[in-house]
């Protein structure tokens, strides 16, 4: 009987733990990526919220791996890039962000289209 209750404490300690972790994600679901064209500009935009913590972020325009264009911006609890750059029409191009919130890298987040 001891065991039983052993093994079902720990099961349910696992179980709260899960949660716990997964609030760390919770950056990636706030982060924005926003990517459009119209005719030989695109429209970059991001937008990473965190409330009260430090947030520094870089935002990419690649194109077959080559960097086209970048930004970076910084601040606490919100921070927004929105930029534009020169595209060619009917290539593909990716725009990713990535950075830090209060110093732990975040996972970088894509979006890929075609001008």
């Amino acid at each position: 009987m001891k065991v039983r209750i052993a093994a079902l404490a720990l099961v349910l300690v696992m179980a709260l733990a899960f949660p716990l972790s997964a609030s760390a994600a919770v950056l990636v679901g706030s982060a924005q990526v926003r990517l459009t064209f119209s005719g030989s500009i695109a429209s970059c935009y991001t937008v990473v919220n965190d409330s009260g913590k430090e947030i520094a972020i870089t935002l990419e325009l690649s194109c077959g791996g080559t960097v086209v264009a970048s930004w970076e911006a910084d601040g606490t609890g919100r921070v927004t890039i929105s930029e534009t750059a020169a595209v060619t029409p009917g290539v593909t191009y990716t725009l990713t962000v990535s950075g830090t919130v209060n110093g732990a890298a975040i996972t970088p987040k894509s979006v890929t289209k075609t001008a």
